[in-house]
């Protein structure tokens, strides 16, 4: 029996025998192994008492003063902790063991290969048995201590602590392979379950079914533990991973240096069972993510976490890069030029160099009242500046001058959840279950719309709609009435000319059609141009590409439109080949265009593809 220091933290070694199990209770440990049960003392890592020498599979704290076992020949014991034998029964009758909890400091639960559930109470006596047919291959408790089960048929069942009764099956068969093991913990304020497939880690809502988080950690996992709020420990090999479950990216890795076969933890340590007999006693890591970003066009991550650490992964999420502002990182965003900029809790605005990541700058908003909690970047008059928000509060900083170019106080209590840059001027920041449009020039409001959940994230948009990210799934927020309409009269300040046909954003401006078959481009609420397209009705406008507009008469004629003269570059008449009025227009690539006709003999649609360089149409359908 030996008791060594160890750099990764305390060992405790009884014998070279794996351990099979461990169970933590305040300064006390037990762990089982082929050669018997060993309560360890954490405190001063002393061995306090050896219970038996026979082989136990299963252990866990039944309370302070008991201990139960599971021995490998099927007996359910039940053990003070000064080394007395209470009560020995056999669960032979129930089929061999897979898995054994404890409820309420006065039930016993096992799963049994046989498909059986059995409860029995804090004297060894039985109090209910469910027969599932299908074999327990684990199971967990939520914090309402409801069980949570799952079979070999990769069925998640919940049943209620109360009665005893199925309150929901969750069929996982489309996972690829097994479920084998199974936990439950808090990311922020829900409760998720979390289960392991081969060497997936996956985070399931259960009340939605919807999977919060897949984490992939590359090798087979062979033990999980929830750490704390949003944290959980993953073994694989010789090594312990930690992930921060609300972004689903590693904050931490340890190297154990021994084949890890079960893991516990309490307030303080994690304790790591291995295939040599040593259980490594590790400090409680407190890391966790608190904003992340990503590169698109590298696919490189960025995230902050609570301790000030800035980590850059690659796409293959290996950490390639790492920074040290001991100031936790509450926000952070890139510039067009791919510079890095971060806002801590001391308020000061970083932003580091692209590719080196060396720090270019610091503003210093420590002035400001209230907590910066989100920091992005938008254009306001061809020009781009960093955006933040304090509560219901909007900020648009000149990075360049260090200036405020404007404070928008938004129409409600409620803080600031999300903000977006849309397109030139338009902006969207997010409260609770309300979308508010701004224009940033003039800070002037345009508009707004709800959605039927909570507000996580603004994911992007245009003109047309925005993209949310809500508690309950991704929502669709169309924009049109709150925008575009307003958009266009109030810039015109005559409602009554604008066009059923939706206007197009273009660069530093929009494009607006009106009933007279006329365009009109608008840019900071002049009117440079108006020009007649059509002396028909115009039914489709559409953007081609950054310089060129197509738009779609009912007399099925199209024409290419220059957008900063208005003029028509090329006019194509399509009435001799198509039989039927073009009613829409869906861009394809740069010079192929989809066009929806309405046949003139039949009530019915019918689609040409058209290709502008070669004025003929492929095919049709």
């Amino acid at each position: 029996m030996t008791l060594k220091e160890h750099w990764l933290g305390t060992v405790l070694s009884r014998d070279s025998s794996p351990v099979a199990r461990i169970s933590s209770l305040n300064n006390q440990l037990v762990s089982s192994s082929e050669t018997g049960v060993t309560i360890w003392n954490t405190s001063d890592r002393s061995v306090t008492r050896i219970l038996t020498s026979d082989s136990v599979d299963q252990v866990r704290y039944l309370s302070t003063n008991t201990i139960v076992t599971i021995s490998r020949t099927g007996n359910l014991s039940y053990w003070n902790t000064n080394g007395e034998l209470r009560r020995s029964v056999s669960i032979s009758s129930h089929g061999s063991h897979t898995s054994m909890l404890v409820r309420n400091s006065n039930e016993v639960i096992i799963g049994t290969k046989t498909g059986k559930i059995v409860y029995y109470n804090s004297e060894g006596v039985v109090n209910r048995v469910e027969e599932t047919s299908v074999e327990i291959v684990n199971m967990t408790l939520l914090q309402n201590n409801n069980l949570v089960t799952v079979d070999i048929d990769k069925k998640i069942k919940i049943y209620r602590s109360s009665d005893y009764t199925i309150i929901k099956t969750i069929d996982r068969s489309t996972e690829s392979s097994q479920i084998k093991y199974i936990t439950s913990g808090f990311v922020d304020s829900t409760e998720y379950i979390k289960y392991t497939v081969n060497s997936k880690l996956v985070v399931l809502n259960y009340n939605t079914e919807a999977v919060f988080k897949s984490i992939e950690s590359h090798e087979t996992i062979q033990a999980i533990q929830y750490v704390n709020n949003k944290i959980v420990s993953v073994a694989v090999s010789q090594v312990l991973y930690y992930y921060e479950l609300s972004s689903g990216y590693m904050v931490e890795r340890v190297s154990i240096n021994r084949d890890i076969l079960t893991l516990d933890s309490n307030t303080t340590h994690m304790f790591v069972g291995t295939k040599t007999g040593e259980i490594s006693i590790l400090q409680w890591v407190n890391k966790f993510v608190t904003t992340f970003t990503t590169i698109e066009s590298t696919s490189e991550t960025v995230i902050g976490t609570n301790t000030g650490r800035i980590a850059i992964l690659n796409s293959k999420n290996i950490i390639t890069k790492t920074i040290e502002t001991n100031v936790q990182i509450k926000s952070m965003t890139f510039l067009s030029n791919f510079n890095l900029v971060s806002v801590d809790t001391a308020k000061k605005i970083k932003i580091w160099k692209s590719n080196t990541y060396d720090l270019v700058k610091t503003i210093d908003r420590s002035a400001d009242t209230g907590d910066i909690t989100l920091i992005s970047t938008a254009i306001v008059s061809d020009q781009e500046y960093i955006v933040y928000t304090i509560a219901n509060k909007l900020y648009v900083l000149n990075f360049n001058s260090d200036t405020i170019l404007r404070q928008i106080t938004l129409q409600t209590n409620e803080n600031i959840v999300s903000f977006k840059y849309i397109v030139d001027r338009l902006s969207t920041v997010a409260v609770t279950r309300t979308l508010y449009f701004y224009y940033l020039d003039d800070g002037s409001l345009v508009g707004s719309n709800t959605v039927t959940s909570d507000v996580v994230r603004i994911i992007g948009g245009s003109i047309n709609s925005v993209r949310v990210e809500t508690t309950t799934g991704i929502q669709t927020v169309d924009v049109r009435l709150n925008t575009k309409r307003l958009f266009a009269s109030e810039s015109l300040n005559r409602t009554k000319l604008v066009a059923k046909l939706d206007p197009v954003v273009v660069r530093g401006g929009i494009v607006v059609p009106v009933p007279t078959s006329k365009i009109l481009l608008i840019e900071n609420k002049n009117i440079l141009y108006e020009r007649m397209v059509f002396d028909e009705p115009m039914v489709a406008l559409k953007l081609l590409n950054e310089t060129t507009l197509v738009a779609v008469s009912d007399q099925a004629r199209m024409a290419l439109i220059d957008i900063r003269s208005g003029l028509k570059i090329k006019e194509i008449h399509l009435g001799t080949k198509i039989n039927g009025a073009i009613e829409a227009v869906i861009q394809i690539s740069v010079d192929t265009v989809l066009l929806k006709i309405k046949s003139k003999l039949l009530s019915s649609f019918f689609f040409v593809v058209y290709l502008l360089q070669s004025n003929h149409s492929k095919f049709d359908f």
